[in-house]
């Protein structure tokens, strides 16, 4: 920074300083004196504000004309020290005065009028400004301290019909409540769901049996749920199992709907004309937690089951996913007739989709054979895939069931086993084969 008697613009001759003042070539470098003021104890507004002014006050000087003699630093701090004295000199006026008005306004009060006044400047918190006091609220609920403000001003800020701490009609309950352990003997959970909001989140997070687990017990997440069962429950799916949740509609699965638990009815959902007036006037049905269940779990297991065939080096492709939930829905199909209408559907399989499950079905039949010693069958992947979904089959590859001999040959029997005619053969009605009824030999899901 140059010296007070120092020349500003210096590095030439007198003709280039000359033309760099005409010119307004300011070489008063502003980050500079930012830097150098901050050096000096300023802070960064400060900094900011000295470097501004000392531009100001050598553009005013460069203005002013200096007979081509170049502007000093002495002089720039000269008229930043003087603008300083005017400002104070001003603010000191601007508070005399207000000082003089108050006295005049305070002199032309009677007795009585000074004593109410006296009385409230000596009940005035400084601190609080507008604030009157602080309450307690609801001594037998949740602890709340809100402050008391006076009725003057609060209509500019919030309006005639609202409070400060929430609408007028809002729930004494729900209003201002913060979000807090301390809320006599409310845990963390029971806090959350007192938003519908934090009660999803909450739920999309859990896993199938622990959403069951916590609606079962939990009350406020019980609550919350149930007051928006639908638009919950697609949330919930939305986030954990989109494609899963395209695959199995809820409007497939009658026997999981259950009665709206808030009670709306179908005349909020369809319009006039499309229904009669006495379905309309019924509580509509709703997906329940066991759909939701049945999606997460579904999910979870077809990803499981690629899981598994990968580690035993049977990889696929990753468009195989979609195609295990077309399939699981296949083998819900009770009779072959259905299946075939099902498999002509082009938008639900398909070309990549029919690759995909042949694919599947020659890995599997590579994952239950030896490469050495056989069997060389597919009677393991005919029976896992004649069954009512693909939870069976998620069981053998987890070694949850089927670990057994006997087991298998039960569930053969189930599957496809056939009693020969004979004579006589009609009286073995008590028969059992590996401990399977004749009633029910041959009677599987998808033997017919």
């Amino acid at each position: 920074m140059p010296t007070p008697n120092q020349p500003l613009p210096h590095g030439g001759p007198p003709a280039v300083q000359s033309q760099r003042l005409c010119s307004m070539g300011l070489v008063l470098d502003p980050e500079t004196l930012k830097r150098k003021a901050r050096a000096y104890g300023f802070n960064e507004d400060e900094a900011a504000v000295f470097a501004s002014l000392a531009l100001q006050k050598l553009r005013e000087a460069l203005s002013g004309g200096q007979d081509g003699r170049p502007v000093t630093a002495l002089q720039i701090a000269e008229a930043i020290k003087k603008q300083a004295t005017e400002e104070v000199d001003m603010e000191r006026r601007r508070g005399q005065e207000i000082l003089e008005e108050g006295m005049y306004i305070v002199q032309g009060l009677d007795d009585d009028e000074l004593n109410r006044f006296l009385e409230n400047l000596d009940d005035s918190d400084d601190e609080a400004g507008g604030c009157l006091g602080i309450s307690e609220d609801d001594p037998a609920g949740p602890s709340k301290r809100r402050y008391i403000f006076a009725d003057d001003g609060l209509d500019e800020y919030f309006g005639e019909t609202e409070a400060p701490y929430g609408a007028a009609d809002e729930e004494p309950s729900r209003r201002g409540q913060p979000l807090s352990l301390k809320h006599h003997g409310m845990d963390l959970v029971t806090a959350l769901c007192q938003r519908v909001e934090l009660a999803v989140e909450l739920a999309k997070h859990l896993g199938a049996a622990d959403l069951l687990r916590l609606y079962s017990v939990s009350r406020a997440f019980h609550d919350a749920l149930d007051g928006h069962l639908l638009s919950s429950i697609r949330q919930v799916i939305a986030y954990r199992a989109a494609e899963a949740g395209r695959t199995f509609p809820f409007k497939l699965y009658r026997r999981h709907l259950v009665r709206d638990p808030a009670g709306r009815t179908w005349a909020e959902q369809v319009g006039a004309g499309q229904m009669d007036e006495q379905r309309r006037r019924q509580v509509r049905t709703v997906p329940g937690i066991k759909y939701l269940q049945l999606v997460l779990v579904r999910d979870r297991c077809c990803r499981e089951i690629l899981a598994m065939m990968a580690r035993h080096g049977h990889r696929t492709p990753p468009t195989m996913y979609r195609t295990l939930l077309r399939t699981w829905l296949l083998m819900e199909v009770p009779t072959s007739r259905q299946r075939e209408a099902l498999m002509r559907n082009r938008e639900l399989w398909t070309d990549v989709d029919l690759y995909n499950a042949q694919l599947f079905v020659l890995k599997l039949g590579m994952h239950f054979n030896d490469p050495i010693y056989g069997t060389l069958t597919y009677d393991v992947p005919s029976l896992m895939l004649g069954q009512r979904g693909l939870y069976p089959l998620w069981q053998a590859l987890t070694r949850r069931r089927f670990t057994g001999l006997e087991e298998i040959l039960r569930a053969r029997v189930r599957y496809d086993f056939e009693f020969e005619p004979g004579p006589g053969t009609e009286t073995f009605h008590d028969l059992t084969v590996w401990g399977v009824p004749r009633s029910r030999a041959g009677s599987s899901w998808t033997s017919t």
